[in-house]
């Protein structure tokens, strides 16, 4: 089966998510029936797509982004959401979503957002939907500070302090997420381990320990 390609260009969809995904490099056929969308091509654009129980699921570096169901043999999405541009070509395939742009530009206030797409210099079909910034949050939030130590232990290892905590959502670079620290309070010698599941804590004082006495 053959059909003739008019030219190509770029267009959008919109997921489930509201998140818009900007295809570039579409090739523009009125004559074939279907509009079609490579799964192999989302893969090479760093999209991930997992197939299953009759739906595919797509998301950009950890992020969702969509899902959609299948319709007799192939998964339908929603309809572009913005014409072809003719003979206008790229090689860019990234969501161009408000959460995106929001950091991607350090985190900055959404009224710029809004200026520069109003001043088109950024593409967002959506200036209002975005999510809350967790990271925003927690910088912004203030702790009380902690009390003063006014005496500390004069025997090694008399007092060991011991932080278990995760990297949010990175991992290092042999796939660890979690760290936890044993911190001795007479010479403030701190020891780091790095562990992929939480229950492997246990595991990592005991090897603390060890090495400790030996």
């Amino acid at each position: 089966m053959t059909a003739r390609v008019m030219g190509n260009g770029k267009i959008l969809l919109k997921f489930t998510s509201s998140k818009i995904l900007s295809l570039s490099n579409v090739l523009y056929a009125p004559f074939f029936r279907r509009n079609l969308v490579s799964g192999i091509l989302l893969n090479k654009a760093r999209l991930k797509t997992v197939v299953g129980d009759d739906k595919v699921v797509i998301s950009h570096n950890g992020v969702f982004v969509g899902k959609r169901y299948l319709n007799v043999s192939l998964f339908v999405l929603n309809h572009a959401f913005k014409t072809l541009n003719v003979n206008v070509s790229t090689v860019a395939c990234t969501d161009e979503s408000v959460d995106l742009w929001y950091g991607g530009l350090g985190h900055v206030n959404f009224a710029s957002i809004k200026r520069l797409k109003h001043i088109k210099l950024i593409s967002i079909v959506n200036v209002d939907n975005f999510t809350k910034c967790s990271v925003c949050v927690e910088a912004k939030y203030a702790k009380k500070p902690f009390k003063l130590v006014t005496s500390r232990q004069t025997t090694l290892l008399e007092l060991v302090h011991l932080d278990l905590a995760d990297f949010k959502n990175t991992t290092s670079k042999g796939r660890k997420r979690y760290y936890i620290t044993f911190l001795d309070d007479f010479s403030r010698y701190t020891k780091v381990y790095l562990f992929r599941s939480k229950n492997e804590a246990e595991k990592m004082f005991v090897i603390y320990k060890a090495e400790i006495e030996n």
